[in-house]
């Protein structure tokens, strides 16, 4: 369980440094709404990037969906099945 934990880890430090010259790296929502608290973006900014961010999202969950075959996409919906049964 570590080493998935690790690698995520891992994979978004990379991302960060890749692109932290795009908008000082707001790939989270959280981040962006620290930075408007601590007055190191404007209002108007941080909604932009939230906005960005969630449409980001959205867009990638689609393309996410749009590549998955439909029998590995109804597969998540069957792992729970009857484990709550009695």
């Amino acid at each position: 369980m570590c080493k998935v934990g690790l690698a995520f880890g891992l994979t978004y430090a990379a991302v960060l440094y890749c692109m932290r010259h795009v908008g000082s790296a707001h790939l989270n929502p959280v981040v962006t709404v620290a930075m408007l608290l601590t007055r190191r973006a404007s209002v108007i900014r941080c909604l932009l990037f939230i906005a960005s961010q969630f449409l980001g999202a959205i867009i990638g969950a689609g393309f996410a969906v749009a590549v998955t075959a439909p029998r590995l996409r109804s597969a998540g919906r069957q792992l729970g099945h009857g484990v709550l049964d009695n």
